[in-house]
């Protein structure tokens, strides 16, 4: 086995070890969260959702008119047809 196969070895195991480690604290975290509910439930209380949280209104935002076209003299398609000698 070369030192770069070695190499690789120590570094395929420590991120095997951190992903370990992240998967349990996933667990140990879950089960905090569920442990209170579990409790209750064997102590014969309903479990109280928590509060739920007002939300602040928002206020819409202003009504923007849609722009107006003004169409001047020379843009109509009557004028073109003279300046382009069709008429």
């Amino acid at each position: 086995m070369t030192a770069e196969d070695r190499a690789a070895l120590v570094r395929c195991h420590f991120a095997l070890m951190e992903e370990r480690q992240l998967l349990a604290g996933g667990v140990l975290d879950h089960n905090l969260r569920v442990a209170c509910i579990a409790m209750a439930l064997l102590a014969g209380k309903k479990p109280t959702p928590p509060a739920p949280v007002a939300v602040p209104e928002v206020e819409p935002p202003p009504q923007v008119a849609p722009p107006v076209v003004v169409i001047t003299q020379r843009a109509r398609p009557d004028n073109l047809r003279e300046r382009l000698g069709l008429s």
